[in-house]
């Protein structure tokens, strides 16, 4: 049960309360926003005016309730490049109701959890701020599936074990398609449609060295991001490409990395042991 002071009770009975949201995250400073017209400062942190911020009512269950909330807002849209660089990646958010009138404004927090998937709307950004609750509706230990559930590359007993450094492509970009963040291509390349897909790009050089973004797609020497590159992408600019795995054991999976003995998924032991009778 929550305890509300008498004063903040009075500003909630008035009406003279604004939502904040407090963000926490992982290595840069914390900040924290407010629907309210006019900077608020609470427990030693000023709250900057974000209009656009919306939530719901922003609450949190009690007992093993897991409450997912959803705040569209527009108050990271100039961070934009920082979003998907990661910076955000893992925060820590606090979110409630203020008493903005008050001498010494007091806070309510009715929500807290981390920060999880982000995504665009005609606001600006859509962030999903999880419960701390979901935690116990991840299963432990190892679960076996159709495919196959170990990382590319992954290392040791029971992991890939593929070795991604003699599968590296070095990539020249020569054409830039209708989105010069997503779109791209190398003509010189000569790889099948689809080899490089789910497959990750790192850049080496150009507005967007030293990213590493998640190719969505691959077909005639043309690559097309997941997400948008932090930067528009120019002719000339290199990267290296590696290609992705489907997580089956089939040409898109292990037959494309000549791996079949790491393969972790279900379906080829029940293969077997069928081949076996």
């Amino acid at each position: 049960m929550r305890t509300i002071s008498a004063s903040l009770q009075t500003e909630i009975d008035a009406g003279r309360i604004a939502k904040f949201v407090r963000v926490v995250p992982v290595n840069e400073p914390v900040f924290g926003v407010t629907n309210h017209n006019k900077p608020i400062t609470a427990d030693g942190l000023t709250y900057t005016p974000a209009p656009a911020l919306a939530g719901g009512a922003l609450r949190q269950g009690l007992g093993v309730t897991v409450d997912n909330q959803k705040l569209s807002t527009g108050w990271l849209e100039a961070q934009e490049a920082d979003l998907l660089a990661g910076v955000y990646d893992d925060a820590y958010l606090e979110g409630g109701i203020v008493g903005y009138a008050m001498a010494v404004p007091e806070r309510l927090i009715t929500f807290a959890g981390d920060m999880g998937k982000l995504g665009w709307n005609r606001d600006g950004i859509e962030v999903e701020a999880l419960d701390p609750m979901r935690a116990l509706g991840v299963p432990l230990g190892r679960t076996v599936g159709p495919g196959c559930p170990v990382v590319l590359g992954s290392q040791g007993t029971g992991q890939c074990n593929v070795d991604l450094s003699l599968y590296e492509v070095s990539v020249t970009v020569t054409g830039i398609g209708s989105n010069p963040r997503l779109v791209f291509s190398d003509s010189g390349l000569s790889e099948a449609d689809d080899w490089f897909a789910d497959g990750e790009f790192t850049w080496d050089t150009g507005d967007n060295a030293g990213d590493i973004a998640t190719i969505e797609l691959y077909a005639s020497n043309q690559f097309t991001l997941q997400l948008p590159a932090r930067q528009a992408v120019q002719v000339g600019d290199t990267g290296t490409a590696t290609p992705g795995c489907d997580r089956t054991a089939g040409a898109g999976g292990c037959q494309k990395f000549n791996n079949r003995d790491n393969y972790q998924g279900i379906g080829i032991w029940l293969r077997e042991e069928v081949d076996i009778q």
